[in-house]
Order: structure tokens, then C-alpha cells, then sequence
């Protein structure tokens, strides 16, 4: 979860595109000295939210990739914007999966040993069932990814 002073500070920079330090600092007026300014900026880059351009006094700062993808959306805000005013991709953005995804992970490191645990937990569960109980436990597993990929979609199954 970003807190409310990153999330400023990101907003601002998606707006006015590739920013320095002392602009975001000039212009966000965060009552945060200049170089803690700075240090929030480069922990933003370190956790990949932003990535710099640039060095020492030149360097500028231009959202990520990577954070076009975990970019918290309000779906209350968008509904309430006039169909013509909301931001709609025309066609998925294939370059999410070949580019972005391909060489940065959405994920922390902790998420990610907490995602090599519950892999551990499952291997485990799975190695106890017999070959049946595997292939009943996947089919029920289809049927339920099948009926809620349904619902997302608005499907609705009527009885004949």
C-alpha cells in the first residue's frame, strides 16, 4: 500500500512528467525538507514505483513501468466520470506481459517468500492425495475459475 505523501508525490510526476527533485519539492509543498525529499524519491525508485534518468544534478524522475501496473484505482471515481472523459484502453497492452513483467516483479521480496511458503504448504497437500483425489481437487478447481471468470465477465448461466 503506497501512503498518501508517496502517493502525492507519484501523482504529481504522472502529471508533469519527468520531474527533479527540487521541482517535486517546489511544487508539492509537503512541509519535507529538501533532502528528505530526495530520500523519498530514491526509496520510490528503489521499490520501482519511479525510475531515475539521469545523474547528480540532472537527474529527473518518471513513473515506472512497473508501477502502471499496482497503480491503486478508485473504481468509485471512475464510474462517476462521464463515459467520454474515462481513460479506456482501446486494446490490452501486450508489452505489460512481454516487456514490463518479463524483467521486473510486481512483487516485494517478503510477498515473494510469503508466495515460496504457500508453494512449499501446497506441494505438501497435494503429495497426500491419491491420483483420483488430485484429478477430482483440479476439476473442481476448473469449474469454480470457469463459473467466477463467468460472473466477472457479467455471464450469467440459466437453466434450459
Amino acid at each position: 500500500m503506497i501512503d498518501p505523501r508517496d502517493q502525492k508525490i507519484l501523482d504529481f510526476i504522472k502529471k508533469s512528467g519527468a520531474s527533479s527533485s527540487k521541482e517535486v519539492h517546489d511544487n508539492l509543498n509537503l512541509s519535507v525538507s529538501y533532502a528528505t525529499m530526495k530520500r523519498i524519491l530514491s526509496k520510490l525508485a528503489t521499490e520501482k514505483l519511479l525510475t531515475s534518468i539521469g545523474r547528480g544534478k540532472a537527474t529527473k524522475y518518471i513513473i515506472s513501468p512497473v508501477y502502471m501496473l499496482v497503480e491503486p484505482l478508485s473504481v468509485e471515481e471512475y464510474y462517476e466520470k462521464e463515459i467520454d472523459t474515462r481513460d479506456i484502453m482501446e486494446t490490452f497492452n501486450f508489452s505489460v506481459i512481454d516487456e514490463i513483467l518479463a524483467e521486473h516483479s510486481v512483487f516485494t521480496e517478503s510477498e515473494l517468500e510469503n508466495l515460496n511458503q504457500l508453494q512449499l504448504k501446497f506441494q505438501k497437500n497435494i503429495s497426500q492425495l491419491t491420483d483420483e483425489e488430485y484429478k477430482k481437487e483440479f476439476e473442481r478447481l476448473a469449474i469454480d475459475l470457469s463459473w467466477k471468470s463467468s460472473q466477472i465477465e457479467g455471464n450469467l448461466y440459466k437453466s434450459i
